[in-house]
């Protein structure tokens, strides 16, 4: 199969693609949520304990939003370091790390932008951030991956607007690869390009047809999940697609559902920005639906059946007082750590009394957002997650990608009797 410099095409199945991008992370590949360097609020030990589920450094990567780092610390203390992965403790974790402009949580469309500077909410508040400052902090955090800044639009801006967006989008990227010309750009990062393009056809076809002349090392479908329907969705992926190099690595944000990264992988989309198990988590929620391959594909031939309604579409609500004395873990067969020590009643326990170990709200504010999760149902979603990408890889490499996308949408839709592994 095709191979760039940092990406690696092994198989297709239909558009859905099997790869490894810098010879370490294998894709389909989710992006781990952060804030502040790491997954939220799981420490190394809960993160190794994946690995010990499952998982491996391979098969997913941490995503970072820059705006995390622009007043506090700031890229002249980053620069004392060797990067964000030793400022934040991480020399010892093998993970790759993904910076892009924005929360994936508190993204915020339509915030105020000119030619040369966006609106990011940081730690000390909204501030306005040029592409200079940017590109500086890039460079003071070394990741593996950058995305270049992106003046992002809503899906119901104008066509005048979108244009802005599509040439102040340009220009940003064009002065980060001279960046890097100059030597300014560690060769070791790999600069993802934001893509861009609203619902202008003739837009997002001028921005592809631009972009596929720069020499990067990847694209970043950005501005996805703001009210567009799936079939506009897809018409607008598919005429970007067209024009761009089919053998460089591509990224989606503002996706992360299970369906939605099906959808993403469907169209051809090789890491998926995904902060699904932090929503879970932070709502008392875990997944309750199959995830390993074989435990989707056996709903395979299985005849369509309607969703039971207290099974939550594949989800448990664990503060619900009906499991106050279910001792069961969280789900049947899960290998996680939080299923393997404790039981859905001690977890709900948990939540009721407000114990970090369960839950600690999350609360945001102008000068300080800060958020927590819950630890068990964390590492129970986490590794769920991870399990199910790593089904996704398979159904890929055995060709039956279509097959495994009909039975999982089965599989969320059977009995809760039936969700067991």
């Amino acid at each position: 199969m095709a191979t760039s410099a940092d990406f690696d095409l092994l198989a297709t199945d239909g558009h859905a693609r099997l790869g490894r991008i810098k010879a370490s992370l294998n894709t389909p590949a989710v992006l781990l949520y952060t804030r502040r360097g790491f997954p939220p609020p799981l420490t190394p030990r809960e993160v190794k304990s994946l690995y010990q589920s499952g998982a491996s450094p391979s098969t997913f990567a941490f995503f970072m939003s820059a705006a995390d780092f622009y007043d506090d610390p700031g890229s002249g203390v980053l620069s004392s370091f060797r990067g964000v992965r030793e400022f934040c403790g991480l020399q010892d974790q093998k993970e790759m790390i993904v910076v892009g402009n924005k929360d994936a949580v508190n993204q915020q469309f339509g915030m105020p932008s000119s030619d040369t500077w966006v609106t990011l909410q940081t730690s000390a508040g909204q501030k306005k951030v040029a592409n200079e400052d940017y590109i500086k902090l890039l460079s003071a955090m070394q990741p593996d991956i950058a995305v270049s800044l992106v003046d992002e639009v809503q899906m119901e801006n104008s066509d005048k607007r979108i244009k802005k967006s599509v040439d102040r989008t340009l220009k940003w990227l064009d002065e980060y690869l001279a960046e890097r010309k100059g030597g300014n750009v560690a060769e070791s990062v790999t600069i993802f390009a934001a893509v861009v393009g609203g619902t202008s056809h003739r837009e997002r076809e001028r921005y592809a047809r631009e972009l596929a002349k720069r020499e990067v090392g990847g694209y970043a479908f950005t501005g996805f999940g703001t009210g567009e329907s799936e079939e506009e969705r897809e018409a607008f992926v598919r005429m970007s697609l067209e024009h761009l190099d089919q053998h460089k690595p591509r990224m989606m944000s503002g996706l992360g559902s299970p369906d939605e990264i099906l959808w993403s992988v469907k169209m051809g989309m090789d890491v998926l920005e995904s902060a699904y198990p932090w929503f879970l988590s932070s709502q008392g929620l875990a997944i309750s639906f199959p995830v390993s391959y074989e435990g989707i594909m056996k709903y395979a031939d299985e005849e369509e059946m309607e969703a039971e309604s207290s099974l939550m579409n594949g989800k448990i609500n664990l503060w619900d007082t009906d499991y106050c004395k279910n001792t069961d873990p969280i789900t049947k067969g899960c290998s996680c750590f939080a299923c393997a020590k404790y039981s859905r009643a001690y977890i709900h326990h948990l939540l009721k009394t407000n114990e970090m170990l369960a839950e600690a709200r999350p609360f945001f504010s102008v000068k300080h957002r800060m958020t927590s999760q819950q630890v068990f149902l964390s590492c129970h979603n986490q590794h769920c997650l991870l399990i199910f990408m790593e089904s996704v890889r398979q159904s890929i490499a055995d060709q039956s990608f279509e097959k495994f996308c009909t039975a999982f949408r089965k599989a969320r839709k059977a009995p809760s009797r039936f969700l067991q592994g």
